[in-house]
This record gives C-alpha cells, sequence and structure tokens, in this order.
C-alpha cells in the first residue's frame, strides 16, 4: 500500500491530515469528488481527481483495487488540500498509473468531512427515487495497448449511473430539480450508482485462470471500430440502460467478425444517447420518445425501439426488455431448461435436469413465446428483431404466475396479444461464423446464486464454452 503527502498543485507543499476549517459563511456551491474519464491507460494516462470541501482544509483520498485477484486492495493514500470551489472542482489530486494492474478501481474521501447535505443526491421523484453518493468515483485502469494483456474485454457502466445521477438538480427524471433535463453531465459527482455488481465475479475468474482487459461504455463508444479486432470476447454485464448507437454497432460488428459475446443486462440498451466528449454530456429523450435526435437527425438520442433505423438489442442477444421486464417483489422463479438436446452440456455437472431453481429474481428480461414441454419457441420474432439463429436455453413459464410489464417495440401502447405461454430468459446465439453469444435476463442472473450448488458449475461452463478451458482448472460444482 502507498501512502504519502502528494504536492499541492497551488502550493507546491505537502499536507496530510484532517484541518478544519475556520466555522465562515458558506461561500461555496457544493461538495464531492468526481474525475473527468471512467478509462485510464496503465502508464500512458493519470488520474485527475476533483474534490471541493466547505469544512474542510485537507482530506485524504483512498485508491482500491477492486477486482484485485486475492481480495479488495487498498493501493494507496493520499493527503490533499482542498477549498470550497465552482464547479469544474480543482484537480487536488493527479494519479500516476505506471505500474497499476487492469482493473475496476475506486477513489473515495470520508463522507464525515462533507456536510451532511451534502453526502447523497437525489434523482427522480416519490414514484421513482435513486441515490447516489458524493463522496465515491470509480473507475477502470486497463492496458495501453488494446489486447496485449488480454483478448477478453470487460466492459464498464458510464452511462446509466450519470443517467440516474442527480448532482446539483440536475436529472433526466423528473422531480429531481430540474425536472428531467435532456442534456447531463458525467462530470460531477454522485455517479456510483451500482453499474456493475462484479467485482467478485472477475476475482472468480482470475482466480481460475482469466485475465481481462477494461473499458467504459463512453470509451468504447468513442473508439474507432477496430477496438473490437483484439478481442474474442466482450462482456457486457450491468444496467447499460443508457447507450449510444456507436456501442451497439461495435457489438455487432465483434459478432459478425465471429467474436464471442456475452451480454448479462436486464435493461440493456432501451434508450440511445449522444454524447459529447469534449463537454462530457450525455444527451437523450427518454421522456419524449424521440425517434431522432432533434439536434443531430439521426438514431443516437431517443428510445431505441422506436426507431427503425437504430440497431436494437435484440439483434445481438436476441432479448428485449419491452416484452417482460419486472419481477420486482415476487418470490425468485424457478428457470425452465429448454432445448436439452441442443443446450444441454451447459447444464454438465450442475445437477439440473429440468429445472434450475430459484434462478430469477428482481430484473429480469426477455422475449414471450409458446412453450411446449422442453421446446421455445419465441413468437412475434420478426416484430422484435430477433435473429433465426437464436435458441431458448432458459425460461419462465406464464404458469408461474408473473405479473409482467408488458410492451412491444415500435408501438406507443406498448401492449402484446393476451396470454403469451412463457419468457424466453437466456438464449445462445451461432451465427455460423464461429460467433458465439450468451443473453442473459440480467446482470444478477451471473452471480446472484453462485455460492449455491450447481450455479457456480453453470457459469464456468458458459465461460469455457465462449473462450475455452481456463489456465487453472476449478472444482466448481458437485
Amino acid at each position: 500500500m502507498n501512502r504519502r503527502n502528494f504536492i499541492l498543485y497551488s502550493a507546491g507543499i505537502a499536507v496530510s491530515g484532517f484541518r478544519p476549517r475556520p466555522a465562515r459563511a458558506d461561500t461555496g456551491c457544493c461538495e464531492g469528488l468526481y474525475g473527468d474519464q471512467f478509462t485510464f491507460r496503465a502508464g500512458v494516462d493519470s488520474v485527475d481527481l476533483r474534490v471541493s470541501l466547505l469544512d474542510w482544509t485537507t482530506v485524504e483520498i483512498t485508491i482500491r483495487h477492486l477486482d484485485h485477484i486475492s481480495s479488495e486492495l487498498v493501493v494507496g493514500i493520499y493527503s490533499v488540500a482542498v477549498n470550497d470551489a465552482p464547479m469544474p472542482f480543482p484537480v487536488r489530486l493527479s494519479l500516476d498509473t505506471t505500474g497499476m494492474e487492469p482493473g475496476i478501481y475506486e477513489a473515495k474521501i470520508d463522507p464525515l468531512a462533507m456536510r451532511l447535505e451534502n453526502r447523497e443526491n437525489q434523482s427522480g421523484s416519490s414514484g421513482f427515487s435513486t441515490t447516489s453518493h458524493n463522496h465515491v468515483f470509480r473507475f477502470v485502469v486497463t492496458a495501453a495497448v488494446p489486447g496485449s494483456y488480454s483478448n477478453l474485454l470487460w466492459l464498464h457502466d458510464s452511462l446509466t449511473p450519470t443517467a440516474y445521477g442527480g448532482f446539483g438538480g440536475e436529472s433526466i427524471y423528473p422531480g429531481s430539480g430540474s425536472e428531467g433535463v435532456n442534456t447531463i453531465s458525467w462530470r460531477r459527482p454522485g455517479l456510483d450508482r451500482p453499474q456493475d455488481n462484479n467485482p467478485f465475479l472477475i476475482r472468480t475468474l482470475k482466480l481460475n485462470g482469466y485475465r481481462f482487459e477494461y473499458m467504459d461504455a463512453i470509451a468504447f463508444s468513442e473508439a474507432p471500430e477496430p477496438i473490437v479486432d483484439p478481442y474474442s470476447l466482450i462482456v457486457v454485464q450491468g444496467q447499460f440502460e443508457y447507450l449510444p448507437h456507436a456501442f451497439l454497432s461495435h457489438l455487432k460488428q465483434h459478432v459478425a467478425n465471429g467474436g464471442r459475446l456475452l451480454l448479462a443486462s436486464n435493461e440493456f440498451a432501451i434508450f440511445r444517447v449522444r454524447l459529447d466528449v469534449t463537454a462530457g454530456t450525455m444527451t437523450t429523450y427518454k421522456f419524449d420518445a424521440e425517434a431522432e435526435d432533434p439536434v443531430t437527425g439521426v438514431e443516437q438520442a431517443g428510445v431505441g425501439v422506436h426507431n427503425p433505423d437504430t440497431i436494437w438489442e435484440t439483434e445481438l442477444a436476441g432479448l428485449t426488455t419491452w416484452s417482460v421486464r419486472s419481477l420486482g417483489g415476487l418470490p425468485k422463479k424457478d428457470m425452465k431448461i429448454c432445448h436439452p438436446s441442443d443446450t444441454g452440456w451447459l447444464f454438465e455437472g450442475t445437477g439440473f435436469s429440468d429445472f434450475v431453481p430459484n434462478y430469477f429474481w428482481t430484473w429480469s428480461a426477455g422475449n414471450r413465446g409458446v412453450l411446449s414441454g422442453n421446446q421455445f419457441d419465441m413468437i412475434d420474432a420478426g416484430l422484435t428483431r430477433t435473429p433465426s439463429d437464436t435458441l431458448v436455453w432458459g425460461a419462465v413459464p406464464s404458469t408461474q404466475g408473473l405479473k409482467w410489464d408488458e410492451g412491444v417495440p415500435g408501438e406507443t401502447d406498448n401492449h402484446w396479444p393476451d396470454d403469451p405461454d412463457g419468457h424466453a430468459l437466456c438464449t445462445l446465439r451461432e451465427p455460423g461464423n464461429d460467433a458465439r453469444v450468451i443473453g442473459m435476463a440480467g446482470h444478477q442472473v451471473l452471480q446472484h446464486s453462485f455460492f449455491l450448488p450447481g450455479y457456480d458449475r453453470l457459469f464456468y461452463n458458459i465461460f469455457v464454452y465462449l473462450t475455452g478451458p481456463p489456465a487453472v482448472v476449478p472444482a466448481l460444482g458437485p
């Protein structure tokens, strides 16, 4: 662990410890910690951390490696001088990334250094609200040259937390102060909404010989299309609700190149956004349901599945969030194993034969269809642009009494025909060019029951299918 004083930008002197500022009138606008971007190349980019505090003259910034192979690891504690400042906050620490292992990292200050009313921000109204914390900033470090450390790429959702942030009273969600603005900044505190619950998941894979490079959704979208070329597998695990067209275009090209894709998301690509990396802003017309971005005239900032010219999420994974979404408040549901003659290898060593018990919970997504025995045939596949090579390996029958949110893409009334027989929640695609795509109904289902017998082996089988055996053969399953 590295614990040292940091040389100040302003005075050029080292400071340490907490020193409260004398009581005075409040002249600052706000408090918190943030960075200007989310992806940093090891040894090339510095992580510039911006801080403003009203009542402290110094504060410690702790840097943690969240998915370190052994356990969460503190890699540095830095004492920096602070004061209250308007946005954009001054850079208080410029963190050298030389020697940092690719992974998911977190910078944090003590929330007690902030006034109580400034420690959190709210987004949304009483009908829907979410809380974000203004003392945390998460980012990823990756290889300086794409593909030089690993040919497996793990994507980090930086845009959904941006959408749900409410710092400064600005949010796309009505009731958060600005009554639902269309353009919001990612260069502000309070973007810590759990965007991907994956440090344990990645750590487990590392222990079994896998390693990854990382990139956040903004950097991935802004990169030129050859960015996918060095990678054999791309993992999308998280909410990923707000995405630009370029993000989907890169994934579509990756599959067309014969690449592998693991897409585990409950609200993947519902809404399109337009990025402005110079200003650090994201624009979306979520509540306006615009088919086209009124600024650019293209399919980059509206409800994606309302626009016939954009890429739909179903084209990649065969899953849609529009036919079924929420299991909120209901008990966990069993997953029916479908097409066992074609997908039985997924369940080798798990002990599961007909059902996977208690597999789905909270938020889940998928296509509606007809379930007859172990056969699941999706209906309205043309309407949802589901590829003909999509095979369902897990579904929930409607007989389990699900109260689904129903909706149909491309229509404003959002109603399906009556009485679907089931919902396809896990899919498999083999387009025929060595590409392989696994779609799962939510990021939680990839890991929420990892310690239960059989679940860990199912998880292992999925990764072996997509990447080949790991360097270390794990002792998984019964």
